[in-house]
C-alpha cells in the first residue's frame, strides 16, 4: 500500500464488523455500515494523518496523566467495592496504594509508567515512617502490606488497559514486578497474629448474646472458624449415638 493512499473501509464477513488495516494491523470499527463505525473510521484515519501516515496507537489517551488516571480508578472504585449501596473499606486500601504515586509520578504521563516506577514507588513504600510523640520513628508499611498495595497499583493500570487509557503492554510490562520477599528485603515483617487467652474469652462471653456465646463455646470445642460455625445448620448435625 502506497504512503499517500488512504486505507479503506471494507466489511470483515465472518464477523460483520467493519475494518480498517494501518501499517499492517487491523482495526475493528464496530458494526459495518453503522454511523459508530464511520465516525470511528475517521477518528483512525484523522490521527494517521496527522501523524504523517504512521498507524496510530490503540486503545491510548494521550496525554494522560498518573495523577488524572487516580483520579479516574477511585470512582470505579467506588462503584465497584461497593456493600448495601455503601463504598467498602477495600476503596480506602486502594486510596492508600495511590497515595503513593502522587508526589513521585503524579504528574508524568500514565504511558509513560513502566516497572522501574512502580519498583521506585515500591521503594518509598519501604523507606516511609511514622514518628512517635517522643520522636521515635518507626517503619509505616510492612513487606505483606506493600505487596499488596503494588497489586493493587498494578489493577489500576490493568483497568486503563482494558478500558483504552493506556496501551496493553503498560500493564504487562508490570507483571514483572516481583514481590518483597522475606529475608530479602529492608522492609519489616508483619507482627504474627496470636491467639487470645482463655481469660480473655470468658470476659468476652458476658457482653455478647446468648446466640453468640455459644457459637463461641463451639468452636472453642472444634476449632471451627467462624464462617463454618455461622453456616452451620440442624442437619450438618450427627444427634444418634451416646448422649
Amino acid at each position: 500500500m502506497g504512503r499517500n493512499r488512504v486505507p479503506s473501509c471494507r466489511l470483515h464477513r465472518p464477523s460483520g464488523l467493519a475494518v480498517v488495516t494501518v501499517g499492517g494491523k487491523d482495526f475493528y470499527l464496530g458494526r459495518y455500515g453503522t454511523p459508530e463505525s464511520q465516525a470511528e473510521y475517521r477518528r483512525i484515519m484523522g490521527e494517521w494523518l496527522a501523524a504523517g501516515a504512521v498507524a496510530p496507537t490503540e486503545g491510548v489517551e494521550r496525554g494522560l496523566i498518573v495523577d488524572d488516571l487516580i483520579k479516574r480508578y477511585l470512582l470505579h472504585a467506588e462503584r465497584h467495592y461497593q456493600k448495601h449501596g455503601k463504598p467498602t473499606s477495600k476503596v480506602e486500601l486502594v486510596r492508600n496504594a495511590l497515595a503513593i504515586l502522587h508526589p513521585i509520578y503524579g504528574h508524568t504521563e500514565a504511558a509513560s509508567f513502566g516497572p522501574l516506577a512502580l519498583k521506585a514507588a515500591r521503594d518509598a513504600m519501604v523507606r516511609a515512617t511514622w514518628s512517635e510523640k517522643s520522636g521515635k520513628e518507626h517503619p509505616t508499611f510492612c513487606r505483606k502490606t506493600i505487596n499488596l498495595h503494588v497489586g493493587r497499583i498494578r489493577r489500576m493500570f490493568r483497568w486503563a488497559a482494558e478500558n483504552g487509557l493506556v496501551g496493553p503492554s503498560v500493564y504487562h510490562a508490570l507483571l514483572a514486578v516481583q514481590g518483597l520477599q522475606r529475608g530479602r528485603t529492608e522492609a519489616r515483617e508483619s507482627e504474627p497474629v496470636r491467639p487470645v487467652s482463655n481469660e480473655q474469652v470468658e470476659a468476652t462471653l458476658l457482653r455478647v448474646t446468648r446466640q453468640v456465646a455459644a457459637m463461641i463455646r463451639l468452636q472453642l470445642l472444634t476449632g471451627m472458624r467462624p464462617g463454618e460455625v455461622v453456616l452451620m445448620r440442624v442437619d450438618d448435625l450427627e444427634m444418634k449415638g451416646e448422649s
